[in-house]
């Protein structure tokens, strides 16, 4: 069941790309569109969920719409809310994204071990950062300002996420770094205006932590569909005959990217790039990488 389902909708109400407003790297999105003051709130390093209320029945789902897993007994406790769809960040301190991710996969056919069920019964948490009416989020697009539906999110009692102003870029760095000093993955910048379903940019954006390595290409992956005969990923040599996967990064355009899989004069392998990511992965590799720049100065990679 997905969350169009549960609304008594089509489940392809919306492709999956489509059923919530999205989050764009700050540093991605073009500069005339970020127009401050703009509002900066603390990004918890969670999963995307949506509590979803009825006169009858509450359902968590996730970015694309399914329903999350193994949230029985924890949906009950908003059973007192208005019907609306209320907006946050499921969490489960003191374990990784890795495992928070695992538990709740709406794929899940393995029975969580005991032990760590028990401690996701105890621990798990939600901090609400937005909220649409039933009908607003069935059309895909409200009209009010962020501000007016923070608003209704505090009136309704919920755990919230704060938001601050932020009049410059200055302001969102410090901000940015006071955050990720403190623990957190980062910030999320938001302009106070309408939400669109399926928008990705200067409505919603983030400034978040990031490491990087210098890293020797060994192979590449052409795209498939419209992105035939383009590179769609580069491979990288990692640790001990380990291989790291990274899609190109915000600089490199669809020409890069078929001049990359066609020309051997210009083909990557062989190459030492900057590879960065948002932090190490439990599993020892880079969470989320991305292709950086060319290393020309660089002809040993770290690994």
């Amino acid at each position: 069941m997905n969350c169009f389902e549960f609304l008594g909708l089509s489940k392809d109400h919306r492709a999956l790309g489509k059923v919530v407003q999205l989050v764009k790297n700050y540093d991605e999105v073009t500069p005339k569109n970020i127009v401050y003051p703009l509002l900066g709130q603390v990004k918890y390093d969670g999963v995307f969920a949506m509590l979803i209320v009825k006169h009858d029945r509450v359902a968590i789902f996730g970015r694309t719409g399914k329903l999350l897993s193994l949230l029985e007994g924890f949906c009950e406790k908003y059973s007192f809310l208005n019907p609306g769809v209320y907006i946050g960040e499921l969490c489960l301190p003191g374990k990784s994204l890795e495992v928070l991710s695992g538990i709740v996969n709406p794929n899940r056919t393995n029975v969580l071990d005991p032990t760590l069920m028990n401690y996701w019964i105890q621990n798990r948490e939600m901090h609400f950062h937005d909220f649409l009416t039933t009908e607003e989020f069935i059309i895909g697009q409200s009209d009010n300002s962020y501000s007016s539906r923070e608003r209704d999110l505090i009136a309704a009692g919920l755990p919230y996420i704060h938001t601050i102003a932020l009049h410059s870029v200055t302001d969102a760095e410090v901000f940015a770094k006071a955050c990720i000093d403190s623990g957190h993955e980062g910030i999320v910048i938001k302009s106070d205006t309408d939400w669109v379903a399926g928008h990705k940019g200067w409505r919603s954006m983030k400034k978040v932590r990031q490491i990087s390595y210098d890293l020797l290409c060994i192979g590449t992956e052409e795209g498939t569909g419209k992105y035939a005969g383009k590179v769609a990923n580069l491979l990288f040599q990692w640790g001990d005959g380990d291989v790291i996967k990274a899609m190109l990064g915000k600089n490199y355009t669809h020409m890069d990217a078929e001049v990359m899989f066609s020309d051997p004069g210009y083909s990557p392998e062989g190459q030492v790039y900057r590879v960065y990511g948002l932090q190490d992965s439990s599993k020892g590799k880079i969470r989320l990488p991305k292709v950086g720049e060319l290393r020309i100065d660089k002809a040993t990679p770290d690994f």
